[in-house]
């Protein structure tokens, strides 16, 4: 299989490892709550969201039948495939790759989460916690707070910890990240594109590899992950041939082994 090929939804499930390496990173959901199900994770897991972007879409709180499923079938029915994209065929609110992470708040896989992205963005779990109704400055979601509360009670959102690079998470909220963890399940969710300090598009500019191995040494080694999620967005990354790129860099610091075996 192309694993770049737009039409795919490429996924590797890696055991030995607790690991899930993604092209799209709305199949981190299912990974997440596939693995809750199958006992591998407690519920309120902490959760490590190191990426460009902040994926806190809160649409996935909408999609019909996300509190419900209970198993992995279920699970992938809810996430938009990129054959329904491509083709035209999307017509209800899915699981995309930017509001995953909510709907496994609202199921209660994930209890607090810390976040290391550089996107320059009003956060959603801080406009949560603001008392003023009309702060938010994004145009993403059309939810009220109090609908979204009947899915995610407030003192979730306190547990949110927002960081613009992987220095000011270890500075300021590495100590929490330990307290929160001490007796709950551990989560890994890390999105290459991540290495890509552009924002365009059109005009990738990578670290340098000395740079990104020494970073995912230190990720990977941060704690006894229980889970490890991994996107590559290749259109975020910079393309193909740098997705490429940065998935070898990844499975030679993570020693992984094959990964021809796709995740059905």
């Amino acid at each position: 299989m192309d694993i770049f090929n737009p039409r795919n939804d490429w996924k590797v499930q890696i055991p030995q490892k607790k690991m899930y390496l993604m092209k799209d990173h709305s199949w981190a959901f299912a990974a997440w709550e596939y693995e809750r199900i199958e006992g591998t994770i407690g519920s309120d897991s902490v959760l490590l969201h190191v990426d460009a972007h902040l994926d806190d879409v809160a649409d996935g709180l909408d999609v019909n039948g996300m509190m419900e499923a209970k198993n992995k079938e279920e699970l992938f029915s809810l996430i938009r495939t990129n054959e329904e994209l491509y083709s035209g065929r999307l017509n209800k609110t899915k699981i995309q790759i930017d509001n995953f992470i909510w709907p496994s708040f609202a199921r209660g896989t994930i209890g607090s989460m810390f976040v290391v992205a550089r996107q320059n963005q009003h956060d959603f779990a801080s406009w949560m916690l603001e008392e003023t109704k009309n702060s938010y400055t994004r145009n993403d979601s059309e939810m009220e707070k109090e609908a979204i509360l009947d899915f995610i009670p407030l003192e979730k959102f306190q547990s949110v910890y927002r960081s613009f690079s992987f220095e000011e998470f270890k500075e300021k909220y590495f100590h929490e990240f330990q307290k929160y963890s001490n007796d709950k399940s551990k989560i890994l969710n890390l999105d290459l594109d991540f290495f890509n300090l552009s924002d365009s598009l059109d005009n990738p500019q990578l670290m340098s590899d000395k740079e990104i191995r020494e970073l995912l040494n230190e990720l990977l080694n941060l704690c006894e992950w229980d889970l490890i999620t991994v996107a590559i967005s290749p259109l975020y990354c910079g393309g193909k041939e740098i997705a490429k790129h940065l998935l070898n860099l990844f499975i030679e610091v993570a020693d992984l082994p094959t990964l021809e075996v796709e995740w059905k």
